[in-house]
């Protein structure tokens, strides 16, 4: 990168850029002839200058990598210069010299560029918008909201700290510490209750699914011994019917006599049971007759009694 930056600029910030990639190409030499120096170091991210990229986040990653591997003060400066790229390269090529000539001077001058203008105002309004992802752990969350609190001011009080941790957590996380924990200000605390209410959660929601894979396995073997049951009945038809076709074939006389003396049983019972109906019928009829003729009248009954005497009489001289 810093030679690429060299060919396309002439002047001091070129002959700058050429310094710098000479010395982290003798640092590199020196740690692979010596056995006293890191043989594999770990190389820093590179910072382009880009909106979203904290430049204090990074700087304090670069600090935390200097110190693992080692590198001295030049070694430190150089290796930070030649990990800049985009318009941070672009930056540093347009540097004075004596802006960029030590590591101290280097990290002020890209705080004072880079960092927000109102860093304060830039990290509250990060702070409010923060929240919890619906899978995220409670720790990674609670590092990102206390990482951001320490850049803002490294004296903060725990209660602040508690109000921005409470702020973005999951609704259900929030609420359970806003009654167990109204006034919360020790951040220890809030963030082992809140820890505590996410495991729970988790637990009692593989629980229902695992009630929910019981009761489906459940339902499965039922169905299964059902399939069972339906096909042993099955069986059990088809050997019924086997049995009463040999039944059949081994009493066939016996068994047409009682059908046919049921049947002369049933026609018997039936041909009574029409004459019986005909007879009242027929007397009924009758009995109807001699209701609608009205009855002879007195002297017609006396004329006739006298006229059946007179004959009589005649008869029997």
């Amino acid at each position: 990168m810093a030679a690429a930056a060299g060919a396309r600029i002439a002047g001091p910030a070129a002959d700058f850029i050429a310094r710098l990639q000479a010395l982290e190409q003798q640092h590199q030499q020196q740690a692979a002839m010596n056995n006293s120096g890191p043989s594999v170091s770990i190389k820093p991210e590179t910072f382009s200058g880009a909106p979203s990229e904290d430049v204090r986040r990074w700087l304090e990653r670069f600090a935390l990598l200097r110190e693992a591997n080692g590198w001295q003060e030049n070694r430190a400066r150089a290796t930070l210069a030649v990990h800049l790229t985009g318009p941070a390269e672009a930056w540093l090529v347009a540097q004075p010299a004596q802006r960029v000539d030590t590591l101290a001077h280097l990290t002020a001058a890209l705080l004072e560029d880079f960092a927000p203008v109102n860093d304060g105002l830039h990290l509250r309004d990060r702070l409010m918008s923060r929240y919890q992802g619906p899978e995220e752990p409670v720790e990674a969350y609670a590092a990102a909201i206390l990482d951001l609190c320490r850049q803002l001011n490294a004296n903060l009080p725990g209660a602040d700290k508690c109000a921005y941790l409470l702020h973005g957590l999951q609704p259900a996380l929030k609420e359970h510490l806003l009654v167990t924990l109204p006034n919360a200000d020790n951040v220890s605390d809030l963030i082992k209750a809140a820890r505590t209410k996410q495991q729970a959660m988790r637990a009692a929601s593989t629980g229902q699914v695992h009630a929910v894979t019981d009761t489906t396995s459940l339902i499965r073997d039922l169905a299964a011994d059902m399939r069972r049951v339906l096909n042993r009945v099955d069986s059990l038809a088809e050997r019924v019917s086997q049995l009463e076709v040999a039944h059949r074939q081994a009493y066939p006389s016996r068994r047409d006599d009682n059908l046919r003396r049921w049947q002369d049983n049933n026609n018997n019972g039936n041909r009574g049971r029409r004459d019986d109906v005909n007879h009242n019928r027929s007397f009924g009829g009758r009995q109807h007759e001699h209701q609608q003729d009205p009855p002879p009248p007195r002297q017609q009954q006396r004329g006739g009694q006298g006229q059946w005497q007179a004959s009589h009489g005649r008869l029997n001289a």
